[in-house]
């Protein structure tokens, strides 16, 4: 059976700064200027947020993942219209799923004992589920003061919440914190060069007293790729890995390094061999529509060292689990 190759390859790109845990009260980095506060913000119980300014529609939550499913059917925060329910969406309007959702998880050694912040063990700091919305398309509105893209999300969450949280069997006992600040700057525009990413600017912050030592830092991404118009499962058959490195286009052995987490559909739904961007009934009487696209994250700037400019120490690693 013939099959076409995958049409593209889209990313969600994130700079990761870890304002080295052992110090307190410095400012992390910013893409492009930082700016001053929004005069305009929304609340994530009151609507819908997601970047869908290019081709890539991605929901986001708090600072600490994005992804996740509009539980609520809310009508989106800007455009007031209604949201792809799902965690992401490539092209716009197409209907097809790429991504169930990505968390943060942050562990180290405080006070000699081994502690991790996962994503259920983060809260937004007062108010609480607040987003500033920022936007350069318009000069005379209120969120273009400060604004590096077309849609500028910014939101920030701490570890410290102890009550209320759920205890879980791998994780036995009350959560205790590592007393950290996670800050999340993400960008998207519509241009033809910057419509197939979405741009994640983190930032994590040592708010309490003592060092933090063997830090990590881990994206835990839950993929889901299929047409969200039909009724079949889309998440059962989908693949996923890490592509470190790949030979150069310039040849003579040489080598370039990706280090890219990616996961796609096990063969794109093809029908008769071939994609499809049209809705087609499949003998089993489901609605499916071809998804050859590959997701990846990709991360463009790792931690740094304390008070340098080049790169840290820091190690790159991939796990994966299939889950029954």
């Amino acid at each position: 059976m013939r099959v076409t190759a995958p049409s593209r390859v889209v990313f969600i790109l994130i700079c990761l700064a870890l304002i080295p845990l052992f110090a307190l009260g410095r400012e992390p980095c910013h893409v492009g200027k930082p700016g001053g506060l929004a005069a305009r913000g929304f609340y994530w119980r009151d609507c819908d947020a997601s970047h869908n300014a290019g081709k890539l529609v991605v929901r986001i939550w708090d600072a600490c993942g994005f992804g996740g499913v509009n539980f609520f059917n809310q009508a989106d925060c800007v455009t007031g219209g209604t949201p792809f329910y799902w965690g992401a969406e490539y092209p716009k309007r197409s209907g097809i799923c790429y991504l169930d959702a990505v968390s943060v998880a942050v562990g180290g050694i405080l006070h000699n004992d081994t502690l991790a912040s996962q994503f259920y063990e983060w809260r937004s700091l007062p108010p609480e589920g607040y987003w500033e919305f920022r936007s350069i398309l318009d000069p005379s509105a209120p969120e273009y003061e400060g604004a590096v893209s077309q849609q500028d999300f910014i939101t920030k969450s701490t570890d410290t919440v102890t009550v209320g949280l759920p205890n879980l069997i791998d994780y036995p006992g009350p959560h205790r914190p590592l007393f950290l600040e996670l800050t999340r700057r993400s960008y998207s525009w519509s241009y033809g060069y910057a419509e197939d990413f979405v741009l994640f600017d983190l930032s994590i912050k040592n708010i309490g007293s003592a060092r933090i030592s063997d830090a990590y830092v881990a994206f835990h991404a839950w993929p889901d790729v299929g047409f969200k118009g039909g009724t079949g499962v889309t998440y059962a058959d989908d693949l996923g890995g890490f592509v470190k490195t790949v030979p150069s286009p310039y040849g003579c052995g040489f080598v370039d390094t990706l280090n890219i987490m990616w996961w796609a559909d096990n063969d794109g739904d093809p029908v008769d061999g071939v994609f499809t961007d049209r809705k087609v009934v499949s003998p089993e009487g489901d609605v499916i529509k071809s998804c050859p696209d590959v997701t990846g994250i990709y991360i463009i700037h790792p931690p740094v060292a304390a008070g340098r400019k080049e790169w840290g120490k820091a190690t790159l690693s991939y796990n994966w689990w299939y889950s029954t």
